[in-house]
């Protein structure tokens, strides 16, 4: 049927419309098309004027070529004929909506992205801006601490800096530290010694689990590079801490360790080519013993066990 076919060219000549515009490839194809739509329009045309008449060999031969011209792009698109062929354009179809439909979750992702991203930034505002106030209260009790550590004259300040969004938020603490009058205010990693850094984590520490509310803290080896009456006073200083939280400290200072109201003695021993740690609780006597043993050495004296004594008693 003529209607038919011409139905069929004029749906693959939208069809092809609509791929020339993601490829140029088509445009040639939509040319050659539309000059067998044309040819067939003149076709019916000659077919309704001259429906008695006897077709003339131009007109069979022009009917020829439209034919192949048909037939041609059949082959093309490897199809069998203008049903496939209309087959062939519906699945192109599906393909160009999905394209579309991509486009425009793309574009959906896109905006759900911006708009997550301003409510981060939010949260991350409003999370920094109550540390700046935490910072205000730590600090005005942190300096007390430091005095308590054998930090008479330092002097501490944290500022925050901006580093975008992070699994902590959108800022970044940075610790400045001056350990004596005159000095200027650096990052604490840089100016301060181990030992310095030891009593100003003890006090940061300190200050914050009181604050938090915290049940326990573990200090470990937090006593690095100080020794005599700084140890004195950092070891004081955990067992004060020690009756409102949980205090588990490891040391090596005995300055320290006598403060503890219990003590545990960790050991290493070798079995088998595996090494397993055992964990045992000094009794009154096996504490003094280790005091001792930390002062003098695995050659344990009189007087290191009466200074331990002396330690121990203390309290």
């Amino acid at each position: 049927k003529n209607g038919g076919v011409m139905d069929a060219l004029f749906t693959l000549e939208s069809t092809l419309t609509s791929l020339a515009k993601a490829d140029q490839r088509f445009e040639s194809d939509i040319e050659e098309l539309n000059i067998i739509i044309g040819n067939v329009q003149d076709l019916q045309r000659k077919v309704k004027l001259n429906m008695d008449s006897t077709m003339s060999d131009h007109e069979y031969n022009e009917l020829d070529t439209t034919r192949k011209r048909i037939d041609a792009l059949v082959r093309k698109y490897r199809v069998s004929g203008i049903q496939e062929l209309l087959i062939k354009k519906a699945v192109v179809e599906q393909q160009v909506e999905r394209l579309q439909n991509r486009e425009a979750e793309l574009a959906m992702l896109k905006d759900d992205q911006i708009r997550r991203a301003t409510v981060l930034a939010a949260y991350g505002e409003e999370l920094h801006q109550k540390r700046i106030q935490a910072t205000r209260i730590i600090e005005d009790s942190f300096k007390d601490y430091l005095d308590r550590v054998d930090l008479p004259k330092a002097k501490m300040k944290l500022e925050w800096a901006a580093t975008g969004p992070r699994a902590y938020g959108t800022y970044k603490p940075l610790f400045l530290f001056a350990a004596n009058p005159g000095s200027t205010l650096e990052p604490l990693h840089k100016v301060a010694s181990g030992g310095e850094q030891s009593r100003v984590k003890l006090a940061l520490k300190a200050v914050l689990g009181l604050h938090a509310s915290l049940s326990t803290q573990i200090f470990d080896e937090i006593d690095t590079g100080i020794s005599g009456s700084t140890a004195e006073k950092v070891g004081t200083l955990m067992r004060e801490l020690s009756k409102k939280q949980q205090i588990i400290a490891i040391t090596h200072l005995p300055q320290v360790a006598s403060k503890a109201f219990v003590h545990w003695k960790v050991s290493k021993h070798q079995q088998n080519d595996t090494t397993y740690s055992t964990v045992h609780v000094l009794d009154k006597k096996e504490r003094t013993q280790e005091i001792a043993r930390i002062l003098s050495g695995e050659l344990v004296t009189v007087a290191a066990k009466k200074q331990a004594e002396s330690l121990l008693n203390d309290h």
